[in-house]
C-alpha cells in the first residue's frame, strides 16, 4: 500500500514508501474484529548483537537479541527469560537479526504459546513464553530518575566506582531490587567515555555475571582481559531500564 513519495522538485523521482500488504491484511482484520490493533507484548527491552558485542561474549556468530531488561512480571519474566540472554530463535523462526524480533512478536496472537529458544552462558535453553498483549503501562514503569553520585572506591578502565548505598539509591530514585556497583566518574579519554558510559549509571553485570560491589567489577574485568578476549560486556542500569554496552581494551 503507498504511503509517500520522494519529491524534492514536486514531481515524480520514482521512490515510493509502502507498506506490505501481508502487514496491512492483518491489521484490516484485527480493526474489523476487534474495533482495534492488539500488538503481541513479550516484555523485554533488547540490543542487536554486533560485532564487538559477540567478540566480547565469545560468540562465534553475529546474530540473534540481546536481552537488556525483563519487565517484571511480564510474559518473558513468567517464561524465565532472564537480562543477559541472546534470543536465538522465536517461534521456530532463526533471530538473525534484532529488528526482526518486535515483527515476530507483535502478529503473534494474543495468548498464544511460543517456543523461544535462548543462549544463556554459552548454553542453549528452550522456554514457552504465553504472549500478552503489550501494555503501555508496563512499559511506563521502566522509567526512573536521576541524580548525584557520591565519590568512588576503585577505578577500572577509566571509571570511578562506588558502591550503592542506601542514601544514593534515594537520590537516584532506584528500587532497592536492583543489585550493583554506581559508577562515580567517567575518565573523559576512556572507551568507556566514548561508549556513553556516564557518572550515576550503575554496573549491574560484566561478561553477564551479577557484580555487588567494585572489587567484583575490577575482579572480573581483569579476569575477562587475562582470558584474551578484546573487550568487556558492561551490563548498565540507567533510567528504568538495563542495556549492555562492550568496552575495548585497546
Amino acid at each position: 500500500i503507498n504511503t509517500a513519495i520522494f519529491s524534492p522538485s514536486g514531481g515524480n523521482a520514482g521512490i515510493g514508501f509502502s507498506i506490505p500488504a501481508n502487514l496491512a491484511k492483518t491489521v484490516i482484520q484485527q480493526l474489523r474484529e476487534k474495533g482495534k490493533v492488539r500488538r503481541g507484548w513479550l516484555g523485554v527491552t533488547f540490543q542487536p548483537i554486533n560485532k564487538e558485542l559477540a567478540e566480547s561474549l565469545g560468540l562465534k556468530n553475529v546474530e540473534g537479541a540481546l536481552v537488556a531488561s525483563v519487565t517484571p512480571g511480564g510474559p518473558a519474566a513468567k517464561g524465565g527469560v532472564e537480562s543477559g540472554d541472546i534470543i536465538l530463535e522465536y517461534d521456530g523462526k532463526r533471530v538473525t537479526q534484532m529488528d526482526r524480533l518486535p515483527g515476530l512478536v507483535a502478529n503473534t496472537p494474543i495468548g498464544g504459546t511460543v517456543k523461544v529458544v535462548v543462549l544463556r552462558k554459552e548454553a542453549r535453553k528452550t522456554l514457552n513464553i504465553t504472549i500478552a498483549e503489550r501494555n503501555e503501562d508496563e512499559l511506563k514503569k521502566l522509567m526512573g530518575d536521576s541524580g548525584k553520585p557520591e565519590a568512588g572506591e576503585a577505578t577500572v578502565l577509566g571509571l570511578g566506582l562506588g558502591a550503592l548505598t542506601d542514601e544514593i539509591r534515594q537520590s537516584l530514585g532506584i528500587d532497592a531490587t536492583i543489585k550493583g556497583v554506581l559508577i562515580t566518574n567517567v575518565d573523559a579519554n576512556s572507551n568507556a567515555q566514548t561508549q556513553g558510559l556516564r557518572r550515576g549509571d550503575i554496573i549491574v553485570s560484566v561478561s553477564l555475571e551479577d557484580v555487588t560491589n567494585p572489587s567484583d567489577v575490577v575482579k572480573r574485568i581483569e579476569a575477562v582481559q587475562k582470558s584474551g578476549r578484546p573487550s568487556v560486556l558492561i551490563g548498565i542500569y540507567r533510567g528504568g531500564s538495563t542495556t549492555h554496552i562492550p568496552i575495548s581494551f585497546k
